[in-house]
């Protein structure tokens, strides 16, 4: 189980093994851990640059919002989700909501991993959006 069935399983859980996946890859790799990432085509940059533009800007608003009010989302993840308070402020607190050298070197790891198990085709690559040749990282 992941994601919210994992949290709640771990609150009544009496006969689960609870494994925290960023814990033991970077305990197997000194690597850190990216659980998500906004992916979009290289194409779609191209032909929707100002959608694109929007949706990136839509992200960093959010992610503006949730450290000013994080109170809002403590809230809802109680009324959907459960638990109290103070595990949800605990848990949001931990999340690291960037993308930089540590995130870039410990996905680039997983790829090679991936293609070296042969869950790949080809060697994957990593590209950031950019906007006016600026890099968008949102350190």
């Amino acid at each position: 189980m992941i994601g919210d069935d994992a949290i709640k399983e771990n609150w009544r859980n009496t006969k689960y093994m609870v494994t925290d996946l960023g814990q033991e890859w970077a305990k197997w790799t000194g690597q850190w851990m990216s659980f998500a990432v906004w992916a979009i085509r290289k194409e779609t940059t191209t032909k929707y640059p100002e959608l694109v533009a929007t949706v990136f800007d839509a992200f960093l608003k959010s992610k503006v919002r949730a450290h000013q009010h994080p109170d809002e989302l403590i809230q809802k993840a109680q009324m959907t989700v459960g638990g109290v308070r103070e595990y949800w402020r605990h848990y949001f607190h931990t999340l690291c909501y960037d993308f930089g050298t540590e995130q870039w070197d410990g996905l680039t790891l997983y790829y090679k991993y991936c293609y070296e198990l042969g869950f790949l085709p080809k060697p994957a690559t990593i590209g950031l959006w950019s906007d006016n040749k600026v890099v968008q990282v949102t350190e």
